[in-house]
């Protein structure tokens, strides 16, 4: 951003929640190494699961990042109780009277209620209630009405509500409430270097096989597709004890960025049959790598890629085998759709989702001034 358009009035410290367990780990870094051009410092406050040392790794590495770690449970883990919201948000409160934000940026719901004296900025990278909806083609259980209710009331309680697509956006409106203060679609983004280079005969998937969302499941089913490999990066067996064994997919284990950068370079097509996903930070990745993209045949990813990738309904297997036979076999095919998808995904860049991100942080403080002023007058 040149320096005439970088927005008056930006936040010198921003607190941001994050967990370690998936894609808002690698968004959240991603996000504050791009902050930290602007000068502007993060405290990232995380909860569920430790980091692991690599991530901890990747931490330290960015530019004016403090990493804070707590042992509160994810507010999406069933059965969970008021009280150890309200312990997390506790946390977090005295974290903010410490460290002194002008802004709270929650990658998550429940703690926005918590009385803040600063403003509070949700992003709704997914949620129980959406991905039951489309799983199950239908609203969660009665057992989730707790966190249902207090999703709803952070919400209302943010003063802006970010989605990484409209469809998510629309859907969290739906679900929860069309009432919302203020939203704004920012799309998510990639800061991981992959070599572009020779493409070997590879069908790579990313994700968890026995995540009904993600229906890895169905890639087993196509059968063998000659002179092709289908792999999977991630891990078969669920957290349950359940074990998969696939007979055609060979499944490769959770695998570092840096290794998923390199089995990414190697694939000619990436398959992602997933039946819920907000946004795909798989998927642009493979774009990004110059892989042809199979998809499913859901509202976000048509909105993301339509006439960047090949479609294909989450649960036709049939169908399946039909694209990724005619994907294989044709070369042609594969050069410009993968060239489709990469000046696509050259769209969803850090610096762009950046500097949305400031001009909705500097529109709320300049909103706020008032409030800010008295915070930091009690403060002092």
């Amino acid at each position: 951003m040149p320096d005439s358009q970088i927005p008056q009035g930006l936040p010198k410290r921003v607190l941001m929640t994050a967990d370690a367990v998936g894609g808002v780990w690698t968004y959240a870094i991603d996000l504050a190494e791009q902050f930290s051009r602007f000068d502007i410092a993060v405290v990232l406050a995380t909860m569920g699961p430790a980091p692991t040392d690599a991530q901890r790794l990747r931490a330290t590495a960015v530019k004016k990042l403090e990493l804070i770690e707590s042992p509160f449970p994810l507010e999406w883990m069933p059965n969970l109780s008021d009280g150890a919201i309200q312990e997390s948000g506790a946390w977090l409160r005295s974290l903010a009277a410490r460290v002194r934000p002008e802004i709270v940026h929650l990658n998550g719901y429940a703690n926005a209620a918590c009385k803040w004296n600063t403003p509070v900025v949700v992003v709704a990278h997914s949620c129980v209630s959406s991905w039951w909806l489309g799983v199950h083609r239908e609203l969660p259980p009665a057992g989730w009405r707790g966190y249902c209710d207090r999703v709803l009331n952070g919400l209302e309680s943010a003063d802006a509500v970010v989605a990484p697509s409209r469809w998510m956006l629309k859907t969290i409106r739906e679900i929860y409430s069309p009432a919302l203060k203020r939203t704004v679609v920012i799309r998510n983004f990639t800061n991981l270097e992959i070599p572009l280079r020779q493409k070997q005969p590879v069908i790579l998937a990313a994700g968890r096989m026995w995540d009904r969302a993600k229906n890895l499941a169905i890639l087993d089913k196509i059968g063998p597709v000659p002179g092709w490999q289908i792999q999977l990066a991630g891990d078969a067996d669920g957290p349950d004890g359940s074990e998969y064994h696939p007979e055609q997919v060979q499944v490769l284990g959770r695998l570092s960025r840096k290794a998923m950068a390199q089995h990414l370079a190697d694939a000619a097509i990436f398959a992602h049959p997933a039946k819920y996903e907000p946004f795909g930070l798989s998927v642009l990745e493979a774009a990004r790598a110059g892989c042809v993209l199979v998809l499913a045949d859901i509202p976000s990813l048509r909105e993301l890629w339509d006439g960047c990738a090949i479609f294909a309904p989450p649960d036709d297997a049939a169908c399946w085998k039909s694209c990724i036979d005619l994907v294989a076999h044709n070369t042609r095919l594969r050069l410009e759709y993968s060239m489709r998808a990469f000046l696509r995904s050259r769209e969803f860049n850090a610096t762009a989702a950046a500097e949305r991100y400031l001009e909705l942080y500097a529109s709320l403080v300049a909103h706020e001034a008032p409030r800010l002023a008295r915070y930091s007058s009690a403060a002092q």
